[in-house]
């Protein structure tokens, strides 16, 4: 189920310190997802060093909310 929701600063910043606070906890080996292979560059390259260095292309920059 998806919800409707904006992301607002607030909810960017709070993404942001979980991100950081779970950042040990990461699987460092994450497939990249064909969707963002599929991708122009940029943003492909940039999500790409996202998976690598956080195990997911949706954060930072890119996060949006669901």
């Amino acid at each position: 189920m998806l919800w409707n929701v904006d992301n607002s600063e607030c909810l960017q910043n709070l993404s942001n310190i979980f991100v950081n606070a779970l950042y040990e906890l990461r699987n460092p080996n994450q497939p990249i997802p064909s969707w963002v292979r599929a991708l122009p560059d940029p943003p492909r390259s940039e999500m790409i060093q996202m998976v690598k260095d956080y195990g997911s292309p949706n954060v930072f920059s890119f996060f949006a909310p669901q």
